[in-house]
């Protein structure tokens, strides 16, 4: 296996071996450049045993428990980053002395990559486990990543990864294993996946972790809500969308916001590019100005700089926080409690989850370099949809002979018969203040309603 998925860095749980046993067992399964170490405490049987390639990374324990084992991992370019191996007790009031080991462990990694991977024992929602769902125990597993700020790494393969193996009405499945990210793990290694493997003889799926270098992409346009509320978001639009414009009323929608892309672009690159840095910049004038008044209280122009510091540095946060959660996608929690560092989370997890990393052949072949996955997808598709037809179809008569239904000539002039620009505003009215079932951010397709009935066709 280590040569086959080429290893660097090995977790062993259950490993079930003593201490006169590891030596032995670091010899027959590992080459001589690895190291082992292990979490046996007192002399007695090891429950966790960790391996890696000392080429390749440079390991310094932190922490070592019957439940955990944390590692500082130095790769061979100098990336920096902190794992931790997990096996998590079985009694609930065990399992919570794991949870506050988690904390300590964060508090110690700080702004570093992490990753915990590993049988945590818990499932975190309902649907991951078949039968015998306590909400009150994943309750503690769920606050408890909440607090330290980690999510699962988006995963490929087996759904439930332990099985009791009973077969029949006495089957139970579960989803105990699970690999979390912090959010430094997902900017340093955002092409990142793990795969759960079949359970085989075993009663728990191997688990593994791919870490492929990042490659630039081109990014797509995003209309952010926030855009609007600045005083001269209109007039830029306004600008561009007035320009004359010939051809049909459809061609010419198609043209106006074809051109409106790169005009917004630019006004978000002058009003909110490095939008994170100009919130810190904004609370340090903030407090700056804040520690003046203090040793000034009765200068009066320094309390209306305040003020107006203290206005822009809302702004900012608030225009901060709605990029954040508009690009996180997350919709049932409300601006205004600076939840800045959720959205962040969120926003990157989703944003791994939609990477395609990976991709396996009809030949059982694993597939990770991006032109092999590019090119199997498009193999797959060309194979599914055909070569094109040498011989031109007549689509009308085709029609005719699938459809048996006509509509009558009533139904057919309702349909076809020009929309009035009353009918559009009424549209749109209805879509400002009711729900909006649009793909993507509600808010966000709201504001866009609301600046169409405010500049017009």
């Amino acid at each position: 296996m280590i040569k086959a998925h080429h290893l660097s860095l090995i977790g062993i749980l259950e490993a079930k071996a003593r201490i006169d046993n590891v030596a032995q067992i670091a010899k027959c399964c590992f080459l001589s450049h690895w190291s082992v170490e292990h979490n046996i405490p007192n002399n007695r049987v090891a429950r966790m045993m960790v391996a890696w390639d000392g080429r390749l990374l440079k390991e310094a324990f932190i922490h070592s428990s019957s439940q955990l084992m944390v590692a500082k991992v130095i790769t061979e370019d100098g990336s920096l980053f902190f794992v931790s191996f997990v096996y998590g007790q079985n009694l609930l009031v065990e399992r919570r002395a794991l949870w506050e080991e988690m904390k300590q462990i964060s508090s110690v990694v700080g702004d570093n990559p992490w990753i915990q991977l590993g049988d945590f024992n818990v499932v975190r929602k309902r649907f991951e486990r078949l039968v015998g769902f306590d909400n009150n125990v994943a309750m503690d597993f769920n606050d408890c990543l909440d607090i330290i700020g980690m999510d699962d790494m988006p995963f490929k393969g087996m759904w439930f990864t332990w099985s009791n193996k009973r077969g029949g009405m006495d089957d139970i499945k579960s989803k105990l294993d699970r690999v979390l990210i912090n959010a430094a793990w997902m900017d340093k290694f955002s092409k990142s996946e793990a795969m759960f493997l079949a359970l085989g003889v075993s009663d728990h799926s191997f688990i593994l972790v791919t870490v492929l270098p990042d490659v630039p992409r081109q990014r797509s346009f995003k209309f952010f809500s926030f855009w609007m509320k600045h005083t001269q978001f209109k007039e830029e639009v306004m600008k561009s969308w007035w320009l004359p414009m010939a051809g049909s009323s459809c061609l010419r929608l198609c043209e106006k916001l074809r051109r409106l892309k790169p005009v917004l672009k630019a006004f978000n690159k002058k009003f909110f590019s490095r939008i994170g840095e100009r919130v810190c910049q904004a609370r340090e004038e903030l407090i700056h100005v804040q520690e003046q008044c203090a040793r000034g209280p009765y200068d009066s122009a320094l309390v209306d700089i305040e003020q107006e510091l203290y206005v822009k540095f809302v702004e900012w946060s608030l225009a901060e926080e709605s990029f954040k959660k508009q690009k996180s996608r997350v919709q049932w929690l409300s601006l205004g409690d600076q939840n800045t560092r959720f959205f962040h989370v969120k926003m990157k997890s989703r944003y791994l989850r939609n990477k395609i990393l990976g991709l396996t052949d009809a030949n059982g072949v694993r597939l990770t370099d991006p032109t092999d996955v590019q090119g199997e997808i498009l193999g797959y598709y060309i194979g599914l949809l055909g070569s094109p037809f040498e011989q031109q179809v007549d689509a009308t008569q085709v029609l005719n002979l699938a459809v048996s239904h006509r509509l009558m000539s009533v139904m057919k002039e309702s349909l076809t018969k020009p929309i009035t620009g009353a009918e559009k505003k009424a549209a749109m009215l209805l879509m400002r203040s009711g729900p909006v079932y649009v793909r993507g951010d509600a808010s966000s397709q709201r504001m866009r309603i609301v600046c169409w009935l405010e500049i017009g066709t």
